[in-house]
């Protein structure tokens, strides 16, 4: 459900709320009142339950706010979002997501409209609403009439089912309906009984290996599977060794919508020469007052690498195909001897390795040399692997730079192994 204010900041001050002060400075999170969204959504629950719980949901810095309103019998989520902070007065989007019994929410929703006094789609600047959302103002009305036509028919599927006991009972002989009906006397229809199916609550999560520069990542997309909201939801990374180190212990997804998911970056710390074992991570989030966990496949830092045969393919075919693959890029240290001899001394080292090699490209201008050599290879699933190396320097040191592809992380790693070892001369 989607609504429009003019710089609208959260108030949680029950006391202003149950005096009626919308005063500037009464909040805890912010100087500013709410605008009439706001205003509506604390009067419709004033209305309706004498206590309720109420807390703000940290979004992160420019993510806007959220607020957090918990009664007995359903939970609502107020987030605010802007989408036009720049060029005229500011304006932001608002969405209401809500969990728990929907006999609770239709009412909330009666009352709430009551409150707003107004149509919820009315939107003063459809069309920069439009750009920053996505969404077109058709769409929200077309929303809110499905709700109210789930509403309509939630309520039409009540009353006859009270109806159908009725005249089933009078049916019965001796009752006041008894008799038999009248022929061409339409029968009279009995409602079935629906049924509330129980909230989906559901985490799952998947751990991918990639680098960010030379430094290994984990990556841990966590997605909400429930039919409901998962708020809290703590990633933590694991290791098999304990010699590995993340750059965060822990992080935390304050809120995930049903059917949305979050992608978590979690840095290696450790050398890559001693990047060894499994590493995942281990969720748990709250769902509907009750812990819901989940886990990822442990992902190993080194796959051992297979039997490569070499591929011969031309320049333009081998910057296709590794652009396409993980890339791992190093810079060695800087080496005490002219980079011509550096070059011709590594090139002679890495033709041990099982890749093809391409024409090697040299550049050698005055005092400045420059040498570039591409290598290429399959293995026997055909899954391609690449390499690439830079030596530029002059006569007195030279500058080399690594550059291995594969199509995971956990390849790279493999094959960096091996070009190191040949060129260190343990090929």
């Amino acid at each position: 459900m989607y609504a429009q204010p003019l710089g609208a900041g959260p108030m949680l001050s029950k006391a202003a709320l149950r005096k009626g002060e919308y005063r500037e400075g009464s909040g805890v999170l912010g100087s500013i009142g709410f605008t009439d969204v706001g205003k509506a959504v604390h009067e419709a629950i004033d209305r309706i339950y004498s206590d309720f719980d109420l807390g703000a949901i940290e979004l992160g810095v420019g993510g806007g706010w959220a607020v957090r309103f918990s009664t007995s019998q359903f939970r609502l989520v107020l987030t605010r979002r802007a989408y036009r902070p720049f060029g005229g007065p500011e304006g932001s989007y608002v969405t209401l997501d809500l969990d728990g019994d929907k006999h609770a929410i239709f009412r909330f929703v009666k009352t709430f409209l009551k409150s707003l006094r107004r149509p919820p789609w009315e939107i003063a600047f459809p069309g920069d609403f439009r750009k920053r959302t996505g969404v077109r103002v058709k769409e929200i009305v077309a929303d809110w009439e499905k709700f109210a036509e789930g509403v309509s028919l939630e309520k039409a599927g009540e009353g006859p089912e009270e109806e159908g006991t009725a005249v089933a009972a009078a049916g019965k002989p001796g009752g006041a309906a008894g008799a038999r009906k009248a022929p061409g006397e339409p029968a009279p229809k009995v409602a079935r009984k629906v049924v509330k199916p129980a909230p989906k609550v559901a985490l799952s999560a998947v751990a991918f290996l990639g680098f960010d520069g030379e430094g290994l990542v984990m990556s841990v997309r966590a997605e909400n599977g429930s039919s409901v909201s998962l708020e809290k939801v703590q990633v933590t990374p694991r290791a098999s060794s304990e010699a590995l180190r993340f750059g965060s212990p822990a992080k935390v997804i304050s809120y995930l919508r049903p059917g949305e998911s979050l992608t978590l970056r979690f840095p290696v710390d450790s050398p890559p020469d001693s990047a060894a074992g499994e590493v995942w991570a281990e969720l748990e989030g709250e769902a509907l007052g009750r812990k819901v966990a989940a886990r990822t496949e442990p992902r190993p830092l080194r796959s051992p690498l297979p039997g490569l045969e070499p591929a011969e393919v031309a320049t333009a075919e081998w910057h296709r195909r590794a652009s396409a693959l993980v890339r791992r890029d190093e810079v060695r240290t800087k080496v005490a001897m002219a980079a011509s001899e550096a070059f011709d001394e590594m090139l002679s080292r890495v033709r041990t390795t099982g890749l093809a090699l391409l024409d090697p490209e040299v550049i050698h201008s005055g005092t400045s040399y420059m040498g570039h050599l591409k290598m290429f290879a399959l293995d026997d699933r055909k899954r391609p692997y690449a390499f690439a190396l830079d030596c530029v320097g002059d006569f007195r040191e030279s500058k080399i730079t690594l550059h291995f592809y594969a199509e995971s992380a956990e390849l790279v790693m493999a094959l960096r192994e091996r070009i190191l070892a040949a060129l260190a001369g343990k090929g």
